[in-house]
């Protein structure tokens, strides 16, 4: 839920909807959720909330990695999803912003770009022409960004790391 949803007080619901949506964006990038509640104690929305987006991420990346995945996510991706969990609703972008986004409108790849990828990274053409096959636009940039980019080693986070870095 949106920060202002807890304040009890009114809101429009555009913002609560994009606010949303950013959080549905960065579960299909990451595979789990930018954070448990949209609420200051909650140690990783603190880090949206005192405006600190690098160590939001950096701490995302290294439990991505802890758990041995691939960390492949473009500074205009990341941008854009903290644009969309922005703190304060007057701030979030509009769904026309999102539109008007470097992410939103790059070129994505052709079949055959997605193909070579696939081999250079030894998957078998089969699986790559399947998921290729079956994936919308929108599928395909997330699975070539996926493929082409490197992620950044750090080490493991703690509790103590995370109230560490926001004093």
């Amino acid at each position: 839920m949106a920060p202002e949803l807890y304040l009890n007080k009114g809101y429009d619901g555009r913002g609560v909807d994009v606010f949303a949506a950013g959080v549905v964006l960065f579960l299909m990038t990451v595979g789990h959720l930018p954070f448990g509640r949209a609420d200051p104690r909650d140690s990783f929305y603190r880090f949206l909330f005192k405006g600190r987006e690098d160590l939001f991420w950096k701490y995302h990346i290294q439990f991505m990695e802890n758990k041995s995945k691939e960390v492949i996510i473009s500074k205009e991706l990341k941008m854009l999803i903290c644009k969309m969990l922005a703190v304060d609703p007057e701030e979030r972008l509009t769904i026309t912003k999102i539109k008007e986004s470097y992410w939103y409108n790059e070129n994505l790849p052709t079949k055959d770009e997605i193909m070579r990828k696939m081999l250079e990274k030894k998957i078998s053409p089969m699986s790559a022409e399947m998921h290729i096959e079956e994936s919308t636009q929108a599928d395909k940039k997330m699975f070539i960004d996926d493929t082409t980019q490197a992620g950044t080693k750090i080490t493991s986070p703690t509790k103590d790391n995370l109230k560490m870095d926001l004093e």
